[in-house]
């Protein structure tokens, strides 16, 4: 959800909080000496993402998003780490919040990944998407199903590759649809917006 966002301008995963000893004042009571390997070395503790945002003003800042499973936060090493993490974050100023299975919304998350596959493929499709691309949209009142499938005969395609064409121009955003809706390929262009 991130990566496929407008607002968010850069993501670094498993931020690492090597100066957590450092930025938290208020120490006392964390138990930092529960996050040490077997020889008693600290392990770095470290937030899921940091991310560069664009807020509703167009002003970029940064957001700190812990992603934990619902289940983990029964565990008190989790409640512990957690804390340092929001102390860590609350020190420097960054908006931090902690993110579970339960508030992301399914059906998007469903779509995007969809989509998303097949931005990692390595496979030079530019050109047959481009024209894919330009026939939808001289078809908007035609079923996207009918209009795959045709493309597909047209440019003398294996089947499926117009499908596979059409989540591609899903994940590079060049069709408007409402993403947070089931991709009904019975539908119109102009159904799914």
């Amino acid at each position: 959800m991130f990566e496929y966002s407008d607002d968010v301008l850069d993501i670094r995963e498993s931020f690492p909080l090597l100066d957590a000893l450092e930025v938290i004042d208020d120490k006392d009571d964390l138990r930092f000496d529960k996050f040490t390997d077997e020889e008693g070395f600290p392990l770095v503790i470290c937030t899921t993402f940091l991310l560069t945002v664009r807020d509703k003003k167009g002003e970029e800042k940064l957001v700190a998003r812990s992603v934990k499973n619902t289940s983990e936060l029964t565990k008190k090493i989790t409640l512990e780490k957690l804390e340092i993490e929001r102390r860590y974050w609350e020190a420097r100023g960054v908006d931090w919040q902690i993110v579970t299975e339960k508030q992301l919304p399914r059906q998007l998350c469903n779509n995007i990944e969809w989509c998303r596959e097949t931005l990692l493929e390595v496979m030079q499709q530019d050109e047959l998407a481009g024209a894919l691309l330009t026939y939808i949209q001289n078809n908007r009142s035609v079923p996207i199903k009918y209009l795959l499938s045709k493309f597909e005969n047209e440019q003398e395609l294996e089947p499926g590759k117009g499908l596979w064409l059409f989540r591609y121009l899903l994940a590079k955003k060049c069709l408007e649809v409402n993403i947070e809706n089931p991709i009904n390929l019975a539908a119109t262009l102009e159904e799914l917006k």
